[in-house]
């Protein structure tokens, strides 16, 4: 599959003004990574993290663009969470449990490539 293609299965929901600039990122990925974003495992663990806490359709969709955002670099963890919880509506103790279940199962496991790769 091309790069494209996985890039445009990876980034759906993603705001127009920013694809251009997340497509290039993307590209610049080691090809390790590029499979790990794009690829089964990694979209079992977005809907397991939605199942497990509930979030509508739209709350999967504002959530699988807010992670490609934060994998990507366009924005901090700080605001990452802030993004999540707003739409949300979580308290504090509910987005500790949210980003746990996130960094387990989606940052540590990019991080987890990147020493491997780097």
């Amino acid at each position: 599959m091309s790069d494209e293609i996985n890039f445009e299965k990876f980034a759906a929901g993603l705001p127009v003004e920013i694809k251009g600039e997340a497509m290039t990122r993307f590209a610049s990925l080691a090809p390790e990574l590029k499979q790990m974003l794009t690829g089964h495992a990694y979209g079992e663990a977005v809907l397991e993290i939605a199942k497990s806490q509930k979030l509508s359709f739209e709350q999967l969709a504002f959530f699988q663009a807010q992670t490609v955002m934060a994998l990507l670099g366009f924005c901090t963890a700080d605001e990452y969470r802030a993004r999540l919880a707003e739409n949300f509506a979580k308290d504090d103790a509910g987005m500790d449990e949210f980003m746990n279940l996130a960094n387990e199962k989606i940052f540590d496991v990019f991080k987890e490539l990147l020493h491997k790769l780097f």
